[in-house]
Protein backbone atom coordinates (compact mmCIF):
# COMPACT_ATOMS: atom_id res chain seq x y z
CA UNK A 1 0.00 0.00 0.00
CA UNK A 2 1.47 3.46 -1.14
CA UNK A 3 0.77 6.70 1.16
CA UNK A 4 -1.16 8.04 -1.76
CA UNK A 5 -3.64 5.89 -0.90
CA UNK A 6 -3.94 7.01 2.55
CA UNK A 7 -4.31 10.36 1.23
CA UNK A 8 -8.20 10.17 0.96
CA UNK A 9 -8.94 14.24 1.34
CA UNK A 10 -8.51 16.85 -0.93
CA UNK A 11 -8.18 20.46 0.83
CA UNK A 12 -7.84 23.69 -0.40
CA UNK A 13 -4.25 25.75 0.95
CA UNK A 14 -4.25 29.19 1.73
CA UNK A 15 -1.68 31.99 2.79
CA UNK A 16 -2.13 36.00 3.87
CA UNK A 17 -1.51 38.74 1.62
CA UNK A 18 -1.34 42.00 3.22
CA UNK A 19 -3.12 44.74 1.48
CA UNK A 20 -3.93 48.09 1.84
CA UNK A 21 -7.21 48.36 2.66
CA UNK A 22 -10.21 51.37 1.33
CA UNK A 23 -9.37 53.23 4.20
CA UNK A 24 -5.80 53.35 3.55
CA UNK A 25 -4.74 50.93 6.50
CA UNK A 26 -3.41 47.24 6.19
CA UNK A 27 -6.08 44.71 5.31
CA UNK A 28 -5.42 41.08 5.39
CA UNK A 29 -6.65 38.86 2.60
CA UNK A 30 -6.36 34.86 1.63
CA UNK A 31 -4.54 33.90 -1.39
CA UNK A 32 -4.99 29.86 -2.75
CA UNK A 33 -1.51 28.38 -2.81
CA UNK A 34 -2.90 24.84 -3.25
CA UNK A 35 -6.44 24.70 -4.30
CA UNK A 36 -6.95 20.60 -4.48
CA UNK A 37 -4.11 19.22 -2.16
CA UNK A 38 -4.24 15.28 -1.47
CA UNK A 39 -3.50 14.65 2.62
CA UNK A 40 -5.46 12.84 5.45
CA UNK A 41 -6.86 14.53 8.21
CA UNK A 42 -7.58 12.99 11.05
CA UNK A 43 -9.58 14.28 14.57
CA UNK A 44 -6.21 13.93 17.88
CA UNK A 45 -7.57 10.84 20.05
CA UNK A 46 -8.77 12.13 23.55
CA UNK A 47 -5.24 11.26 25.16
CA UNK A 48 -3.18 13.80 22.62
CA UNK A 49 -6.43 16.24 23.12
CA UNK A 50 -5.77 16.31 26.89
CA UNK A 51 -2.35 16.48 26.73
CA UNK A 52 -2.31 19.66 24.34
CA UNK A 53 -5.24 21.23 26.34
CA UNK A 54 -2.59 21.26 29.13
CA UNK A 55 0.10 23.05 27.34
CA UNK A 56 -2.38 25.40 26.45
CA UNK A 57 -1.57 24.63 22.72
CA UNK A 58 -4.58 24.50 20.42
CA UNK A 59 -4.47 21.58 18.52
CA UNK A 60 -7.19 19.58 17.13
CA UNK A 61 -6.75 17.44 14.26
CA UNK A 62 -3.47 16.67 12.58
CA UNK A 63 -2.79 16.63 8.18
CA UNK A 64 -0.40 14.35 6.38
CA UNK A 65 0.58 14.94 3.27
CA UNK A 66 3.70 14.69 1.02
CA UNK A 67 6.86 16.94 2.26
CA UNK A 68 6.81 18.77 -1.18
CA UNK A 69 3.68 20.87 -0.81
CA UNK A 70 5.15 23.95 1.24
CA UNK A 71 3.20 24.76 4.03
CA UNK A 72 3.56 27.91 6.66
CA UNK A 73 2.39 28.29 10.31
CA UNK A 74 0.49 31.48 9.39
CA UNK A 75 -1.52 29.69 6.32
CA UNK A 76 -5.23 27.96 6.72
CA UNK A 77 -6.97 25.04 5.74
CA UNK A 78 -10.07 24.84 4.06
CA UNK A 79 -12.39 21.59 3.06
CA UNK A 80 -16.19 20.41 3.48
CA UNK A 81 -17.33 23.85 5.11
CA UNK A 82 -14.79 23.63 7.89
CA UNK A 83 -11.31 25.44 8.33
CA UNK A 84 -8.15 24.79 10.24
CA UNK A 85 -5.56 26.96 11.43
CA UNK A 86 -1.78 26.17 11.12
CA UNK A 87 -0.48 25.67 14.47
CA UNK A 88 3.11 23.89 13.40
CA UNK A 89 4.75 22.00 10.48
CA UNK A 90 7.62 19.25 10.52
CA UNK A 91 8.81 16.13 8.59
CA UNK A 92 8.20 12.93 10.86
CA UNK A 93 11.52 11.11 9.91
CA UNK A 94 13.66 13.85 8.54
CA UNK A 95 13.87 12.01 5.49
CA UNK A 96 11.32 14.23 3.27
CA UNK A 97 8.71 11.01 2.94
CA UNK A 98 5.50 12.60 5.39
CA UNK A 99 5.19 16.07 6.45
CA UNK A 100 2.74 16.36 9.87
CA UNK A 101 0.62 19.74 9.71
CA UNK A 102 -0.86 20.39 13.16
CA UNK A 103 -4.24 22.20 12.90
CA UNK A 104 -6.67 23.86 14.87
CA UNK A 105 -10.50 23.93 14.17
CA UNK A 106 -12.39 27.63 13.84
CA UNK A 107 -15.76 26.67 15.22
Amino acid sequence: MSLRSLFNTNVQVEYPTVVRGTEGGQDTTWTVRYASLACRIQPLSAREAAMYGRETVAITHRMYCFPTATINGKDKITYGGRTFLVKGVRDTDEQERLQVVELEEQT
